[in-house]
């Protein structure tokens, strides 16, 4: 069992917490109802390779290992990512390339009676665009990670939902080190509700993350994503080998084409 702390509310937290966690909300002009901990121990854990990635890939589909459009996707994303200047014609050409990634991967997914969990900025944004999150009904909680003392803190905002589903969506931008769904999951998983998450990319140990916190948690949890790589940085951001951006920064690089930016 790897030790994971549960969420608790921001007002209940450590004061260290509640320090790192408010300059984030003022920075961002949110709020945090919880915050999950992550220490650098408990990210060690559920990130190291010790011989279960088949386990790990018995519940992923990994676009890009099947669907050359995805593969050619990608291509686009990373070229525009590492450009040292973005213009606002290569955030469009990003922008569709991001969607056509998320429509090759919907089709995967049952939409039986779901309730859709997008996270702010880029979950949300991608979930609009392409029509799958109705308001009343599905979530777009503000989730960010926040460094604290070598591992992260998870702050989220309401999330909460509003009627018993048949299957949950997270559908959300990149996996770096599987904290922000976790924390997710902890407030909205259940042992008897299917859980699928949407992703255009995960590093393979967000993914070890995920796959061990499902283990323990005894969730039944399904990965579809456009693309897999191995490395995540010392801020648990994923790398690749090169040290190139894969898919950069998707809140960043998208929101300036929305109506919903604010400068």
């Amino acid at each position: 069992m790897i030790p994971l702390a549960s969420p608790q509310r921001l007002a209940d937290a450590p004061p260290s917490m509640q320090t790192a966690a408010r300059e984030f909300q003022a920075r961002f002009g949110i709020a945090f109802g919880t915050v999950m901990h992550f220490s650098k121990s408990a990210l060690h854990a559920l990130h190291a390779a010790d011989g279960d990635d088949h386990a790990v890939l018995r519940r992923a589909q990994i676009a890009s290992e099947t669907d050359d459009e995805i593969v050619q996707a990608m291509a686009t994303l990373r070229e525009i990512a590492n450009q040292p200047v973005q213009t606002a014609a290569g955030r469009r050409r990003y922008f569709s390339a991001l969607q056509h990634v998320y429509r090759r991967l919907l089709v995967r997914i049952p939409d039986e009676d779901r309730v859709v969990i997008a996270p702010e900025r880029e979950g949300r944004i991608l979930a609009e665009s392409l029509g799958v999150l109705r308001a009343g009904i599905d979530l777009a909680p503000h989730a960010k990670r926040i460094p604290f003392n070598g591992g992260l803190l998870v702050g989220v905002s309401a999330c909460r939902l509003q009627r018993r589903a048949r299957r949950l969506l997270l559908f959300d931008g990149a996996i770096a080190s599987g904290a922000t769904l976790i924390t997710l999951l902890e407030l909205v998983g259940r042992p008897d509700t299917p859980i699928a998450i949407c992703s255009v990319h995960a590093a393979r140990e967000g993914m070890r993350a995920i796959h061990r916190y499902a283990v323990q948690s005894q969730l039944q949890i399904d990965i579809f994503v456009g693309h897999v790589t191995e490395g995540l940085s010392s801020k648990y951001y994923a790398v690749g080998a090169s040290h190139e951006l894969i898919v950069g920064d998707l809140g960043d690089t998208i929101a300036p084409l929305t109506d919903a930016w604010e400068q």
